[in-house]
C-alpha cells in the first residue's frame, strides 16, 4: 500500500504523480482526494497514461473537494490503471489542486 499527494498547479498532465510500476504490473487506486485550493472553474481528470479514468468539475475552493476514501477492501471501487503506465492528475487551467491517492502494484 502506497500514497502519493502533493499539489498540482499547471495546466495539462505535467509530471506522473504516480510513477509507471514496470513490465507486468499495474497501479490500482482504492482511494482518492482532490482539493481546490483557490476559486476558479476547473475540470480535473484522473488518467492512466493517456486515458481518463475519472472527471470531476470544480467551482469553488469551497466546494471542490471531491473524494473516495472507500479502503482497499471495496474491490468494487477501486481504479485499475493499464499495464505499466503512470498516473496522472490533468487540470484545464492553471489553478492549485491538492490531490491524495491510496494505491498499490499489482501483476497483471
Amino acid at each position: 500500500m502506497a500514497r502519493a499527494f502533493g499539489t498540482r498547479n499547471t495546466s495539462g498532465d505535467g509530471t506522473a504523480v504516480i510513477a509507471a510500476p514496470g513490465a507486468g504490473l499495474r497501479i490500482v487506486i482504492y482511494g482518492w482526494r482532490i482539493q481546490a485550493e483557490v476559486d476558479g472553474d476547473q475540470v480535473v481528470l484522473l488518467k492512466s497514461g493517456s486515458t481518463s479514468l475519472k472527471r470531476f468539475f470544480m467551482a469553488t475552493k469551497a466546494q471542490g473537494i471531491v473524494e473516495d476514501l472507500s479502503g482497499e477492501n471495496e474491490t468494487d471501487k477501486r481504479v485499475y490503471c493499464g499495464q505499466n503506465e503512470a498516473v496522472f492528475v490533468n487540470l484545464s487551467a492553471s489553478l492549485a489542486m491538492n490531490y491524495d491517492i491510496d494505491y498499490y502494484v499489482d501483476g497483471v
